[in-house]
């Protein structure tokens, strides 16, 4: 064979040139004689069933169809399309395939017709034409299918300037399973240079996976259920769709054509032209769309409903529509509100108009991630893009903003430059993260948001105490963060729990490089959350997908999730010309990333701010080629005027069996101040410290009686750890004057100090310590950053017997607080103010303090008397009311929170009222619950169960529960997802979170064996609640003693007296 050795692909030897083969070599076998009757009840059926087609189903083509296709027939069952297994199918996992397509053809453009029967019996009829170019000599044609059936004697290759000839002889059809490959093989060899068109018919299915193209169902105003189909093709599934060269690299430009009822509507990519009636087809039309700009298979979308949508006029030149659900359109409106505004934001900020002539945004009933950024179709879960103000708390209106800002960056950084390969998928969603606070920042002067206090103002914090990227032995380097290739193809993401903050850190650090004075002041962006990944390489087997990060969207949990300046110069400096490497150096292509750092590079050496012997891939590659982050080590010397500076690789627990050698170091910013001259506000780093260097040598330092602190407003992304001696002076500081020190600074101290100490390089003396001072702290951000933290000692204390002197701890830190900010809510208080209002209440109540579960249950109790009156709890209350009045009822309770979800037109409504219903302390509601939550009809979507597993989890009384039914059920609920991957692992973390004994661990390891085999790509969540419950035991055994010793010589005990 000719041509590339990624076209000798592992087929079946035995295939005729008319038929396909699905599935793998094992399977049932039948004798002849049962194959004979088997045969001929299947010919007999198929006669039949044609006769029923061709004069009641719907035809993909009439004589007069514009596109001249063959009829395509119709089954009038579910077509019997391959799945993808979760097993490996006895292959040996150490065996390495490549997944890549080979590169001797690239496609230059689809004809994509698509007719989805929504309401029939969910076939897909389909036709694809895809030109391609012949970049290297071959005799094949590779291209990706999955759960598609190809009409073998449709399918035609021909050159592009003969397409009406009878084209070249395919002389085999193959189909590669485990790479989800067809291969048409032909006699001769294509000629390089030249243009082909493949074409042929095919069959797909509307799945209810919520993966490739989809159906969701939702009720109507009049109580009947209505069926829509919508995708999700990111990152491997545009395949289930249509045939396609389903890589990043790969871009084409798409034409397509959508079937569709005339009492529905369809929306793709590009705008609609026209809609034509399919002749014999009453009722039937083919909407037809603009050809597309070259994009990624990804990112292709299109959606069929009977959705209502809103225009926008604010933008001239852009058609803006939001659409949704008739009965949720109008909570639609603060999107619309802020999406066209964002959009001529980034337009005027990037100086690159939008490339599209239109920007669609719809809220999906039924959808796995958070949103989706397919070019001028962004599809979201109605919780990401809907908000009613009258229900919706302030954390659910800045999730809507954030999410939007975030989608809309993607369609400059990902969708007009993407990444040649998911192994550089950084690259857009780093930006995106990066950039979705410029968005924010310019829409939130409606909470009198500044450009100084856009943290304390709007941004929410999130904790540091969920800084796991890097921190366990098994995590990975951010170039191979996705690790999401399911070797067995279909990439998918999965449980890495990956947030995306340190991607957004690297993008500032490398501006930071360019800049003499950086335009953007970036945070720390710290507190990336990641349980272990992969560092294989991504053409190894199945572990790719199961290091896969469970959502590319999740919330960046960073203290705060990203801080900029206003730009100084505008235009005039390397950083605000940054977006042009991709938007203008790189349009409508791909990207790796040391395209990136040339670019920096060259515009640094330019404007004169890098050294030129000195290159920005030589310091990102640091970052983005080895795992983890560092903790830098300051020791000062016996006067204090000087300190060594030395860094290590930041590990919750060291393996001392481990067999990694390589010598962990960064270069990394150092920012510091002091006390005798404090400056929190010069944010540039004084010195860098090399990859290099073992050591670093800081003078010019006070007297010992002084205190340093590094790392100044966290804009480098490191922990620091001190000498004893200057901690000391740390705490006394806070104790005397905590307003002194920057509240970023003492949020970056409270994380650092208490994750240090879990890590066992602090006391925790001297951790619970730093928290002495909180009684006096008023602002949102450190609280979250201590209560975060101080999470974990909780989860670890709640089911022994020293839980009691925790608790007393933990209240005596929280009632100060929640007396300050009162149980009654004011939605006119800053949006911070609010946050803390509900962290306090929240806290204060799951503790059981008695004037907040007395208020909760109150307030509870009226509303179950007036169900009509929505206004008796605020919407910033009502997870914590929620829980809690169900907590402290009994059926009765519960059955009322369920029929007002039931009823509640209102997503973020629904979800509050889910987790609250897993709050019952009846353990046969919340067994009844799960098993709710698992199957088909019951009221609760498949995209929810998840969340309803994990809120039975967190529950005291539901730990176990949930933990046995995972073990008992686990066939049920992984028939349930499918290949839904986001969910399994996630459930998989929700039962083991908090397991901390051996006994968990033996049951977990037997899961494993139990299970071995059917895990496939739930593998990896498993290895990962492994390794999460053997820290926790490590840190139990060496930690338990000490805190309950500490708690006790500081007052807090529980111990009864024996007389």
């Amino acid at each position: 064979m000719t041509g590339s050795s990624r076209e000798t692909l592992a087929m079946e030897m035995n295939q005729s040139a008319a038929s396909v083969s699905f599935g793998k070599r094992n399977g049932c076998y039948v004798n002849r004689s049962v194959a004979l009757l088997l045969g001929l009840l299947f010919v007999s059926a198929t006669v039949a069933t044609g006769l029923l087609v061709y004069y009641y189903a719907p035809q993909v083509r009439s004589e007069h169809d514009p596109l001249n296709l063959a009829r395509t027939s119709v089954a009038t069952e579910r077509p019997m399309v391959p799945t993808t297994p979760m097993t490996t199918g006895g292959k040996d996992p150490a065996t390495k395939i490549d997944v890549r397509l080979p590169r001797s053809v690239k496609p230059l453009h689809y004809l994509v017709k698509l007719q989805p029967l929504i309401n029939g019996n969910f076939s897909i009829l389909g036709y694809v034409e895809v030109e391609i170019e012949v970049v290297e000599a071959t005799s094949n044609v590779t291209l990706h299918i999955a759960d598609i059936v190809t009409k073998n004697e449709t399918i035609k290759l021909a050159p592009s300037d003969q397409v009406q000839g009878p084209g070249l002889t395919i002389a085999k059809h193959s189909y590669d399973n485990e790479r989800q490959f067809y291969v048409a093989e032909l006699e001769s060899e294509l000629e390089v240079g030249k243009k082909y068109v493949l074409s042929m018919e095919f069959e797909g299915y509307l799945n209810d996976k919520l993966h490739g193209f989809y159906r969701s169902t939702y009720k109507a105003e009049d109580g009947s259920d209505r069926l829509i189909a919508s995708t999700q093709f990111q990152p491997t599934d545009a395949r289930r769709a249509f045939p396609c060269f389903d890589e990043p690299g790969m871009k084409a430009t798409f034409e397509v054509y959508l079937g569709r009822e005339q009492g529905m509507s369809s929306i793709s990519n590009m705008p609609k032209f026209e809609s034509i009636p399919i002749e014999g087809q009453p009722g039937w039309v083919w909407d037809h769309f603009n050809t597309s700009v070259p994009m990624s298979t990804y990112l292709v979308a299109f959606v069929i409903s009977d959705f209502d949508h809103m225009n926008s006029t604010a933008n001239d030149h852009v058609l803006f529509r939001v659409w949704a659900r008739n009965a949720a359109i109008e909570q639609a409106n603060y999107a619309l509100t802020t999406g066209p505004d964002i959009l001529s934001f980034f337009e005027d900020y990037f100086s690159v108009p939008f490339p599209l002539p239109k920007q669609d945004m719809i809220a999906i009933p039924d959808f796995s991630a958070g949103a989706m950024e397919n070019w001028g179709l962004i599809t979201y879960r109605e919780t990401a893009m809907l908000y009613d103000p009258a229900v919706s708390s302030a954390s659910n209106k800045q999730r809507v903003v954030v999410v939007v800002a975030h989608e809309l960056a993607h369609q400059w950084f990902g969708n007009l430059v993407t990444p040649q390969w998911w192994t550089d998928l950084w690259l857009n969603e780093g930006f995106a993260s990066f950039m979705e606070y410029l968005g924010v920042n310019h829409v939130s002067c409606s909470i009198k948001h500044s450009h100084n206090k856009d943290v304390k103002e709007f941004v929410t914090f999130r904790s540091p105490a969920n800084f796991l990227f890097g921190r366990i032995t098994t995590s990975f380097s951010i170039l191979l963060w996705p690790c999401f290739l399911s070797l067995c193809v279909h990439v998918t993401f999965v449980s890495c729990d990956l947030l995306i903050s340190r991607m957004a850190f690297v993008f500032a650090l490398a501006l930071l490089l360019c800049l003499a004075h950086s335009c953007f002041r970036p945070i720390a962006l710290l507190r990336l959350r990641m349980i272990p990944g992969c560092r294989r390489s991504l053409a190894e087997p199945p572990q790719v997908s199961q290091s896969a990060a469970e959502t590319l969207y999740c919330e960046v949990p960073g203290r705060e999730r990203g801080r900029f300046k206003s730009p100084r110069s505008a235009k005039d400096t390397v950083c605000c010309q940054f977006p042009n490497f991709s938007l203008s150096f790189r349009k409508y292509q791909n990207a790796e990333q040391d395209d990136l750092w040339q670019y920096l590079t060259t515009a640094a050496h330019e404007d004169g701010t890098l050294p030129t012997d000195l290159s920005v891939k030589k310091i990102m590659d640091t970052w983005t080629l080895q795992m983890g982050y560092p903790v830098i080590k300051v020791t000062r010397s016996s006067d204090g005027t000087s300190a060594t500076v030395t860094q290590e690789r930041f590990l919750l627990v060291k393996n001392l069996n481990s067999t990694d050698t390589h010598d962990y170091k960064w270069w990394v910013p150092l920012s510091y101040t002091t006390e005798t001259s404090p400056d929190f506000e010069t944010t540039k780093p004084q010195r860098w410290m090399m990859d290099t260097e073992q050591e670093l040598t800081i003078s010019s330092l006070p007297a010992k009686d002084k205190w340093v602190i590094f790392n100044v407003q966290e804009t480098g992304y490191y922990r620091v750890n001190y000498d004893a001696e200057n901690w000391n002076l740390i705490i006394q500081q806070l104790k005397d004057n905590h307003e002194s020190i920057h509240v970023i600074n003492r949020a970056q101290i409270i994380d650092d100090v208490l994750s240090l100490a879990r890590a066992g390089q602090v006391s925790y003396d001297t951790a619970l310590s730093v928290n002495a001072y909180l009684g006096k702290e008023v602002e949102y951000v450190p609280w979250y950053s201590a209560l975060n933290n101080l999470g974990y000692l909780e989860n670890m204390f709640t089911r022994s017997s020293g839980y009691g002197n925790l608790k007393t701890y933990l209240l005596d830190l929280l009632i100060p607080l929640y007396e300050s900010v009162g149980f009654d809510d004011n939605l006119n208080d800053p949006h911070l103010d609010q946050y803390k209002r509900v962290k306090a209440l929240s806290w204060a109540c799951n503790l059981g303090y008695q004037d907040c579960v007395d208020n909760s249950q109150n307030l509870f109790n009226t509303w179950v008397q007036n169900p009509s009156n929505t206004s008796l709890i605020s919407p910033n209350l009502k997870s914590t009311v929620y829980c809690t009045g169900v907590a402290e009822g009994g059926e009765e309770e519960w059955n009322f929170a369920w029929q007002q979800y039931l009823g509640s037109n209102v997503a973020t409504e629904k979800s509050k009222l889910l987790s609250a219903m897993g709050c019952t302390k009846e353990v046969w509601i919340l067994s009844r619950y799960l098993d709710m939550a698992f199957t088909e009809g019951s009221g609760i979507r498949k995209q929810d169960a998840s969340q309803v597993f994990a809120a039975v989890a967190r529950n005291d009384v539901g730990r176990y529960l949930a933990w046995n039914y995972l073990r008992d059920q686990w066939e049920k609920i992984a028939d349930y997802y499918g290949s839904g991957l986001f969910a399994i692992a996630r459930i998989i973390k929700a039962a083991t979170r908090a397991f901390n004994t051996k006994l968990e661990l033996a049951e977990l390891v037997l899961f494993k064996e139990e299970h071995a085999g059917q895990l496939g790509t739930a593998t990896r969540a498993v290895d990962q609640a492994i390794e999460r419950t053997e820290n926790n035991i490590n840190w139990m055994d060496n930690n338990y003693e000490v805190i309950m010793k500490w708690l006790e010589d500081n007052g807090y005990s529980s111990k009864l007296r024996s007389q």
